[in-house]
């Protein structure tokens, strides 16, 4: 399953207002039983949305989590941010 089936699915069965901005997917962890979500920073602090939706999915089952995204500015001094360079190195 795909991020926009899910969604259609929650869509029709709840009649809920998740769409492809608000709304974050993640497949099972094939080795262990858990979810990754990927939420970028500044979608959380620019505060455009009053709830993240995370859908996690699991053998064709999924499971929505609607996350009020005033939860998540509270509880920033508790989230850890790993910035990584994608430029190539430059010779010394």
């Amino acid at each position: 399953m795909k991020k926009p089936e899910a969604i259609a699915i929650l869509k029709e069965k709840y009649d809920l207002n998740l769409h492809k901005s608000n709304t974050h997917f993640s497949k099972e962890n094939s080795a262990k039983p858990v979810w990754w979500f990927e939420i970028p920073l500044s979608k959380v602090e620019a505060g455009n949305f009053q709830i993240i939706n995370l859908i996690c999915e699991r053998s064709g089952e999924v499971n929505l989590l609607q996350v009020p995204t005033k939860y998540f500015r509270d509880n920033m001094s508790g989230v850890t941010s790993h910035p990584i360079s994608i430029l190539p190195s430059q010779p010394i």
